[in-house]
Formats: C-alpha cells, sequence, structure tokens
C-alpha cells in the first residue's frame, strides 16, 4: 500500500527552519552590534602616528616597535632592558636566528637607551660619565655599518644621505643639543671617510676627472649635474671634532700588492652601485656612443680606492678640512726599528696617516687594529673629556 504525504507535515518542517534561520541570523546581527560598540573612533595627528609607529628611545623614551619584536622572539622582555643592558645583549649577540641589520639596529638601540638612563641618573661623578661614555660608543659601534665592498667616493654619499635623513626625522628644526658639537672617530677606512665628511671639495675632484678623462666643457657640465654629493660636497654641519686612527688618507702600497688584488677581484659590488658607476663612465666619455674599450676593465671598488696610485684618493688628500673641526689622529707603529717617518703599521704607512694640522697625535707600538689597544681607548676618552 502506497503512503500518502499530508501537506502540513512538509509545511511544518519549512516553517521550522525558516524560523531557525531568522534566530541564527537575529544573533550574528546582535553580535556584530555588540563588536561595534567597542570601537573607538578617533582623530591621530601625523606627529603621534610617526611616534606610535615608528618611535624609539630618542623620541618616545621606549624601545621602538621592531627592536622590542627582535627581543621578544628570544624570549626577552624588553622592559627588562632598562634595568639591565647586559642580559638583553647577551641574548641578541648568541643568538644565528636574527638577520644582522635588525640585530645590529637593536643593540645599537639598547646601547642608547642604556646611555640615556646613564645621563638621567646623573653623570658629573667620574664613574657615571665612563659608564655614560662607554654606552655611547657602543652606540657608534652597532649604529652604523657601510659597505666595504663599494667605492669610497659612493660610500661617503651614502653617510652623508644616511646622515640628513636622521636628523631631518629626529629634528627637522634642527635645535636639539645631539644636532650640534659632534665627534667623529673613524678606523681605517672610516677614517678616510671621516675625513671627507669634514672636508670641502670645491672642484678639486671634478677638476682631476676633467683632466685624467680629458672630456670638454659639455661633458663636464653634465658631470658636476650627475656627480653632486659624490664629487661635489661641503663639510657636514654640527661635527666640531674628528679623532682618525690608522686611516689611510693618502692611500696605502699595501692595496696594491698580490693578495690584495685576489680579494679586490671577489669582491662584489651592489648592482645599484655598477649602474651609477658605468652611468658616470659612460657620461664622461661621451654618453652611449662611447666604445666598450675606453671604459675600465673593472670597476673600482673600496680595495681599490685605497691605493696610493689611485687618483680619487690623490686628490682627496688635498681637500682642505673645516677650520670649525678639531682633529686628532692616533697611529699605529709596527716597524719600531725604522724612522717614524718611513714606518707603517703593516698596512697603513705613517706618511699617509699622518696629517698636518692635528690637535694631537698619539703612536703606539702596535699593528693596524690598534683601536682595541688600552692605549687608544685612553687617548679617545681624554679627548671625549675635553671635547666635554
Amino acid at each position: 500500500m502506497a503512503l500518502e504525504r499530508h501537506p502540513w507535515v512538509g509545511a511544518s518542517l519549512l516553517d521550522r527552519r525558516e524560523r531557525l534561520f531568522r534566530y541564527l541570523l537575529l544573533l550574528a546581527i546582535v553580535a556584530l552590534c555588540a563588536g561595534c560598540a567597542g570601537v573607538k573612533v578617533q582623530t591621530v595627528s601625523a606627529k603621534d602616528y610617526v611616534s606610535e609607529r615608528r618611535g624609539d628611545v630618542l623620541t618616545t623614551d621606549k624601545l621602538s616597535t621592531s627592536a622590542r619584536d627582535v627581543l621578544t622572539s628570544l624570549a626577552v622582555q624588553p622592559d627588562r632592558c632598562k634595568e639591565t643592558v647586559d642580559h638583553c645583549v647577551q641574548a641578541l649577540t648568541r643568538t644565528d636566528g636574527i638577520d644582522a641589520e635588525r640585530q645590529l639596529a637593536t643593540l645599537a638601540e639598547l646601547w642608547l637607551q642604556e646611555a640615556l638612563r646613564q645621563e638621567k641618573q646623573g653623570a658629573e661623578a667620574q664613574s657615571r660619565f665612563e659608564d655614560a661614555l662607554g654606552a655611547y660608543l657602543q652606540v657608534a659601534r652597532y649604529g652604523y655599518a657601510y659597505p666595504t665592498n663599494a667605492p669610497i667616493a659612493y660610500n661617503h654619499a651614502s653617510i652623508r644621505a644616511a646622515l640628513a635623513a636622521t636628523f631631518q626625522h629626529f629634528d627637522p628644526e634642527g635645535t636639539a643639543a645631539a644636532s650640534h658639537g659632534m665627534v667623529l672617530i673613524g678606523h681605517s677606512m672610516g677614517g678616510v671617510l671621516g675625513r671627507l665628511l669634514v672636508s670641502s671639495s670645491g672642484s678639486v675632484l671634478l677638476d682631476a676627472v676633467k683632466e685624467l678623462r680629458q672630456i670638454d666643457d659639455a661633458q663636464f657640465k653634465k658631470l658636476r649635474a650627475e656627480t653632486d654629493g659624490l664629487l661635489t660636497f661641503e663639510a657636514y654641519p654640527g661635527i666640531s671634532r674628528a679623532i682618525f686612527i690608522a686611516a689611510p688618507h693618502k692611500g696605502t702600497p699595501f692595496a696594491s700588492n698580490r693578495l690584495s688584488r685576489l680579494l679586490s677581484g671577489l669582491i662584489t659590488m651592489p648592482v645599484k652601485v655598477v649602474d651609477q658607476v658605468m652611468r658616470l663612465n659612460h657620461q664622461i666619455i661621451g654618453g652611449g656612443q662611447a666604445s666598450s674599450s675606453l671604459l675600465p676593465a673593472s670597476l673600482p671598488n673600496g680595495v681599490d680606492s685605497l691605493k696610493d696610485s689611485d687618483p680619487f684618493i690623490r686628490a682627496a688628500a688635498e681637500l682642505p678640512i673645516s677650520p670649525s673641526v678639531h682633529y686628532h689622529r692616533i697611529v699605529a707603529n709596527h716597524t719600531p726599528k725604522t724612522t717614524l717617518e718611513d714606518s707603517d703599521d703593516g698596512l697603513v704607512p705613517y706618511r699617509s696617516a699622518h696629517l698636518p694640522g692635528a690637535e694631537s697625535e698619539l703612536v703606539i707600538p702596535y699593528s693596524h687594529s690598534v683601536q682595541e689597544t688600552p692605549e687608544a681607548i685612553l687617548e679617545i676618552r681624554r679627548i671625549l673629556r675635553e671635547h666635554r
């Protein structure tokens, strides 16, 4: 016997499903409204937004979001670092799980936080001054690293751009005390770059290129426009003292020896640097129609730039240092049996490290890494106290 399906059975099921759907829809609306009730909308100024997103120790007295993220990933509580910096520094230096750039940036910020803490506690006492000074030196150690594989002229321009961007961000009005009376400390190639930062080029470097490549006036005009900041610059404002340590201001013959040539051949420069150098070479020798035979067989890198025969280093050695900058020399002597004028530190000859007009010069019996000796550290501290 066939069963007959009554119409009211199907209708009842449909009604119940429809009512259930309505209940679920109503619950969803209530939940959404409840969530909306917790949202607050307010206007945030550009300054507050930047402070929240890009703030750091200098602007907010707190570690930046990036630094806090790095420390948290190492299971370190960021707030503890204000009480004991050593624990946080050890956690950072003992890990291989953080890329070098983030590691260096976080270390620099940690030491800056420590230096500011020491100052707030009163750095007038000798011990406090030493602690604050040591922390600031650590900031300088980790704060900036330049690519030694790039030509000196390119590195110098990059450092100037980085400084300008930093001061524009933190002190756009130029009124902060930190923007004035700066002390520059540079070792080896860093000393050469530091000397360029406190020097004025005039037209010396451009004239050297013009004479070397024998370019006409039209090409020279294009070259001047293309190399602004690379070959033409003024002493960087705000720097009032400099310390040059084992710096080959006039280059070094050791950059031309067999080992240096081998290392130079293994160096690979960033694509951006290669493109810029090649563009300038084409600019100098006549644009895109220039013969490839007129281009150099290889591009000069950081090692090549330190050769005592390099045209740039020889011209740069003649640039005048700003009269408003007091400068000092720390020189190493690894050949004590020779006269001082003929001595060297194993890499840099005394004649290259010597700079006329320096307020002081300390010669230390040691090799090129003289910056790590107690004598050099004490001399740097003496100069910084004098600057204070």
